[in-house]
């Protein structure tokens, strides 16, 4: 009977674009368990907005009544931050939390950090943190959204979709997990068809396997992504709280700015990143890589890479090996994914560049985003002509005047 169940439940979505969770075998993961989810007392108050914690309640009444077959719900509680401890006696929850120093990648709204199992394909536990210190939350009136504003419930409905195992559907700008929001943005507080497929589809009798994802979505056309991934490389010295002495691992002579060490996890670069100003270290290759547990924060694995630099912006200002520390990774069966995107694999190209301080990683799997970064760093290598006063013409060397 279970044969017949899954084209049965599959045939209204033939057209969907959902993307849902997968381990690094290509597994779709999902939870096998009611999910509770602890909400930080102070959320309110870190984001200035009173009515905060009512909008998180809501969504997640909205996720519940998606998912008959899960139960969903949520309490108030203290929270230690994001991870998943392993250690015999540990408690972990998942937690719902604003950060006013944020440590995770520059001008996300939110992010979430989810660990699974990727022996048994469950999702084991899920964090969501709000950028309370790059972005002003409020509740916002449904009619009248506010410009430079960003919406509670906007903005958790999203994340607590991935909570649930959705990736982004980049396909259709009205969903709630399309990759962007607006400001001022409401429309995405409710789950709309595709979504709801995406939840359908985890939470349903059937058995979901990559073929059964490949029938499914044969009515979407395939699409290139909106631009590579950025990782932001860190070293996990001091970590969340207290991570100002954090500094970066890259032996790599870099502005006194970069010691700062604040990027945590990773985000999509599209044409607006791109657009930001970044100044490129150079291309590697990774050649090792090995994850461990966050010194500072066990609940966290992260994974060192070793790069080798195969060009370079200046020959004099870098070295030819580049180690740096990204967020996520393998321990045993455990996986760790942080923002939704992967570790980078051995033999993978990255572009290294440093932005507002903190050293990115471009994904180059692209061959658009290669030529886009190679492109940035024939650019920053070429001679730059001097700057002259204004009104005043460059004189040959010797002149008197």
């Amino acid at each position: 009977m279970r044969s017949l169940l899954v084209p049965l439940v599959l045939a209204p979505l033939m057209a969907s674009a959902f993307e849902l969770r997968t381990d690094t075998q290509g597994d779709v993961v999902r939870w096998r368990r009611a999910v509770v989810f602890v909400v930080d007392p102070s959320l309110g108050a870190v984001l200035s907005e009173p009515s905060a914690l009512a909008a998180v309640k809501r969504a997640i009444v909205e996720l519940d009544e998606a998912t008959p077959r899960l139960d969903v719900s949520v309490v108030e509680g203290a929270v230690r931050g994001p991870g998943f401890l392993l250690d015999e006696g540990a408690t972990n929850q998942n937690e719902i939390l604003a950060l006013a120093d944020w440590p995770y990648t520059d001008g996300a709204l939110a992010s979430t950090v989810v660990t699974v199992n990727a022996r048994t394909d469950e999702i084991l536990d899920t964090d969501i943190v709000f950028n309370a210190e790059q972005h002003t939350f409020r509740v916002l009136p449904a009619a009248v959204p506010g410009p430079d504003l960003d919406d509670v419930q906007n903005t958790v409905t999203h994340e607590l979709g991935h909570a649930l195992g959705l990736m982004h559907n980049a396909h259709d700008a009205r969903v709630v997990m399309y990759p962007r929001a607006s400001a001022g943005e409401t429309g995405k507080r409710v789950l709309q068809e595709d979504d709801r497929d995406g939840l359908s589809v985890l939470y349903s009798d059937a058995v979901v396997t990559p073929q059964v994802l490949r029938e499914q979505q044969m009515g979407c056309a395939s699409a290139p992504g909106t631009g590579g991934w950025l990782l932001a490389a860190l070293a996990f010295m001091t970590l969340l709280m207290g991570r100002r002495s954090a500094r970066v691992l890259v032996r790599v002579p870099l502005q006194s700015s970069v010691g700062r060490g604040l990027g945590l996890l990773v985000g999509v670069v599209g044409a607006a990143a791109w657009a930001q100003p970044v100044a490129p270290i150079g291309v590697g290759v990774v050649r090792a890589k090995v994850a461990h547990r966050a010194p500072s924060s066990p609940g966290l694995i992260v994974t060192s890479l070793e790069l080798d630099l195969e060009a370079c912006a200046s020959a004099s200002a870098c070295e030819r090996v580049i180690r740096v520390t990204v967020p996520g990774g393998r321990l045993g069966d455990l996986e760790q994914v942080v923002e939704h995107h992967p570790v980078p694999a051995l033999q993978e190209r990255l572009g290294l560049a440093t932005r507002n301080g903190r050293v990115v990683v471009f994904r180059l799997a692209e061959a658009s985003e290669a030529q886009r970064f190679q492109e940035l760093l024939v650019k920053s290598a070429a001679p730059q002509p001097s700057a002259q006063p204004p009104g005043r013409a460059a004189q040959p060397v010797g002149s008197s005047k």
